[in-house]
């Protein structure tokens, strides 16, 4: 029987599976007990920032800091607003809510990512429905997305809006590509990267909407909060990021985070820049090369790693970018050792409490940053040794379903 009709269970081996599937159950219970201390943090801070808003206070003063976490407000003008009306909502349910369209991004996020190995799967829709929750369970103890969980962050749905634009509607030709990255941008910045990826590919009308979609929106904050949106985009307010936080923090993994913790102090600002231009132009470059092979999820994943990497500021949860990029080194699922690679990814990838406790056990703070370098090591070689446009077509029968 040829190998693309056997099952993910028989090609990695069905003790192997359960045994992973009791760890993971362990590890989670585990996780539940630690992590649940940080109590939604981040939720509560973009909830703060929503009624700051309200209220017609600036959340960029240091009145901001005076109450809640004690953080400062880093967000763009645009995430306010988006909060102004969910900050009316009681916190049980807006948690309730939040967790629950996390997870539903989740699974859609798995779903898009192992969308060639569930289309090689035998049997018909149920069975791949199981395989996408299954893989999406697996997901629940990854360093970034417990965070995402545990804080009620934003990256999954980032992640899920990004990877839908770069991959399904440039495969189908849509016109409203670069809507959803344009969005994206106007509340995190770090997705602009995503644009300059576009011009270099030559998907000029995708980067234009994005670009477009950006300034509208900020455009758009800027008639509702002209002042905030002054002082955020030109008071120094966007380029003090780092110091306002504490990028010294082992939770930092960034580049400037690392070079911080090198120096014992704010790295010289050239020293950064070279270093965070050429793990840049890298990183684009081997996502441009995945693109020409026709590896779209490739593509977007390196380049999603690569604002990891170079943003001043990237704590784990930021990382979500690692489930594309499992998703394209399992591929079809052909390949026994591209299935055991992605496991092994899988299990080096996990972290309780963003990998502090591990980088303090094993005396290696940059841990969690190189992992995202041989991500994108790994990825670039897949694609080196890859048919062209391996991942480009879907078999028919996934097509027509």
């Amino acid at each position: 029987m040829p190998l693309v009709d056997r099952s993910v269970a028989r090609r990695v081996g069905v003790p192997l599976l359960v045994g992973l599937a009791l760890v993971w159950v362990a590890l989670m219970a585990r996780d539940f007990m630690t992590l649940a201390k940080y109590d939604y943090q981040d939720l509560n801070h973009f909830t703060q920032g929503g009624q700051f808003v309200r209220d017609g206070l600036s959340p960029y003063t240091t009145a901001f800091t005076q109450v809640g976490n004690g953080l400062p407000y880093i967000y763009p003008p645009v995430w306010a607003i988006v909060f102004a009306p969910l900050s009316l909502l009681p916190t049980i349910v807006l948690r309730i809510l939040w967790t629950g369209g996390t997870l539903i991004a989740l699974w859609a996020l798995v779903a898009l990512s192992i969308r060639h190995l569930t289309a090689a799967e035998p049997g018909g829709r149920r069975q791949r429905l199981l395989l996408i929750t299954a893989a999406t369970v697996l997901t629940l103890p990854l360093g970034a997305v417990a965070e995402v969980l545990y804080f009620g962050q934003v990256g999954v749905f980032v992640v899920l809006a990004c990877t839908v634009d770069a991959v399904l509607l440039r495969e189908r030709r849509s016109r409203w590509q670069g809507v959803l990255v344009g969005i994206a941008t106007a509340i995190k910045l770090t997705p602009a990267l995503i644009i300059v990826h576009w011009v270099l590919t030559r998907q000029f009308r995708a980067a234009a909407t994005a670009t477009a979609t950006t300034l509208a929106c900020w455009g758009v904050a800027g008639l509702l909060l002209p002042k905030l949106v002054v002082d955020y985009f030109f008071g120094g307010f966007v380029f003090g990021i780092a110091s306002r936080i504490g990028a010294e923090r082992v939770n930092n993994q960034s580049l400037f985070g690392m070079l911080t913790r090198l120096f014992g102090e704010t790295p010289p600002m050239p020293v950064y820049l070279a270093l965070a231009g050429t793990v840049a132009l890298v990183g684009l470059f081997l996502a441009w090369r995945a693109h020409r092979s026709g590896s779209l999820l490739t593509a977007i994943a390196i380049v999603g790693l690569t604002t990891v990497l170079v943003a001043p500021m990237s704590w784990q949860h930021h990382a979500c970018w690692i489930i594309p990029a499992l998703g394209a080194i399992v591929a079809d699922g052909r390949s026994k050792v591209r299935l055991l690679g992605g496991l092994a990814a899988l299990v080096a990838l996990y972290s309780p409490t963003q990998g502090a406790q591990l980088a303090a056990y094993v005396g290696f703070t940059e841990f969690w940053n190189l992992l995202y370098v041989l991500l994108i090591a790994a990825l670039a070689w897949l694609v080196w040794h890859s048919r062209p446009a391996a991942e480009a077509a879907l078999p028919a029968r996934f097509a027509a379903t």
